[in-house]
């Protein structure tokens, strides 16, 4: 049910109210795509940390000769990038946090 209409109903109101609940039943759909996008992405993400722990933590070590703001490094942004279809500055934040 998106919205009651009174009887008798005006043409231009029908019209305009199944188009708006049109509309809406898209933005739905559209969400929820992107909600399971966003849950296989963060599953892989996950799969990733359980295979090589530490991989996707901002907090590298001196040792690797690389600093928590470097996110091309190794080009695992890039990769990151790639597979997930997300934007540079996405990877970048999710790796900062």
């Amino acid at each position: 049910m998106y919205r009651f209409l009174l009887k008798p109903c005006n043409p231009a109101d029908l019209v305009s109210t199944i188009e708006r609940a049109l509309d809406h039943k898209r933005l739905e759909e559209h969400s929820r795509s992107l909600l399971r996008q966003f849950r296989k992405q963060a599953a892989l993400l996950n799969a990733l940390e359980r295979e090589r722990p530490g991989l996707l933590s901002s907090e590298l070590d001196d040792s690797r000769g690389l600093d928590s703001h470097d996110v091309s490094s190794g080009d695992l942004a890039q990769d990151l990038q790639r597979e997930l279809g997300v934007s540079q500055d996405a990877v970048r934040r999710w790796l900062e946090h």
